[in-house]
């Protein structure tokens, strides 16, 4: 297998920096850019297990000295830039728009000059919002629910546009709710499964609004693998891939993580309206087209995976 020259952008984060680990185990040269933002989860102690393979530039996209002559230089580009606080972008979307829109046009941008460059952007099943429908294809219409997802969707359909005018090979791949080590421990609105383990080791009870509620969930790890095996195709022009991840019962998360942590409960009570604004539904994420062209994504064991996460936070909130 050749070795390959790939920029990670946002490669010091939760998912980004999994991602990286897995291309260097693989063999590849792999450059990191990360202009470790404020609150967004970029940290270099993430890459510490390779940090001597690779090479770590810690400056933003905008503030990235010769950009256009790093793109040319790939053999393959990975945009992991992302903004995760749903709640928080609310609040603050001008910050969530440069994070989670800006951040990739400047990206595209000096793309347009780079025909034939192949670009893999990490997107998020938030893009589709809350379809009428019991699946969710890569042909089902976006229609995002939130600030985070409407800025998602907007660049992804920037990669789609660009695709098409400029000569740039793009997979989108749309990822469920991820959790694993590496993940945010501390403020508000560090995802589902990160704000319950959290409440579960303080032993508060975890809140569960409304009933007969599922999701999808995709480990970290499992996320990493399926970029690497996506990493060796060919592709042109633009396509969008689901990656469904488990889809599970809340009820028996919460119970799960309970009882993992050894601490904890669970409670009951009515979605509140900032909350049913952004639901997005028990829809079932499909990822046939993804399987088709790499085989089964991997599926770490839940409860493995949920105890590694356990473990984490234990060691960070001590």
């Amino acid at each position: 297998m050749s070795r390959r020259r790939i920029v990670v952008f946002g490669g010091a984060g939760f998912i980004g920096s999994r991602i990286v680990a897995a291309l260097v185990e693989r063999g590849d040269d792999v450059i990191v850019v990360d202009g470790l933002m404020a609150d967004a989860g970029g940290d270099e102690a993430h890459l510490a297990t390779v940090r001597q393979a690779i090479d770590f530039r810690p400056t933003a996209i905008e503030d990235l000295a010769g950009l256009d002559d790093l793109v040319r230089s790939a053999s393959l580009i990975v945009d992991c830039m992302a903004w995760t606080r749903h709640v928080a972008a609310f609040d603050q979307p001008l910050y969530d728009l440069r994070l989670n829109l800006e951040s990739h046009l400047r990206l595209i941008q000096a793309l347009r000059s780079v025909p034939g460059a192949r670009v893999l952007y990490l997107g998020s099943r938030g893009e589709y919002g809350r379809p009428s429908g019991p699946r969710i294809t890569e042909a089902t219409p976006l229609d995002p629910r939130d600030v985070q997802s409407v800025h998602k969707a907007a660049a992804d359909q920037h990669f789609r546009l660009f695709a098409e005018l400029s000569g740039i090979s793009v997979v989108s791949l749309r990822l469920p709710n991820c959790f694993g080590p590496g993940q945010p421990v501390v403020g508000k609105d560090i995802g589902l499964v990160g704000d319950w383990i959290r409440s579960a080791l303080a032993g508060t009870p975890i809140v569960l609004y409304g009933t007969g509620r599922r999701r999808a969930l995709l480990y970290s790890d499992d996320a990493a693998t399926v970029v690497s095996r996506l990493s060796d195709h060919s592709f042109t022009g633009y396509q969008a891939f689901n990656l469904a991840g488990r889809f599970v019962d809340l009820v028996g998360l919460a119970e799960r993580i309970v009882a993992i942590s050894g601490r904890g409960s669970v409670t009951r009570e009515p979605m509140p309206h900032e909350v049913a604004v952004m639901d997005i539904g028990g829809a079932q994420f499909d990822d046939a087209a993804l399987r088709h062209l790499i085989g089964a994504p991997p599926e770490a064991d839940l409860d493995r995976a949920l105890g590694a996460t356990i473990a984490y936070f234990k060691e960070r909130l001590q």
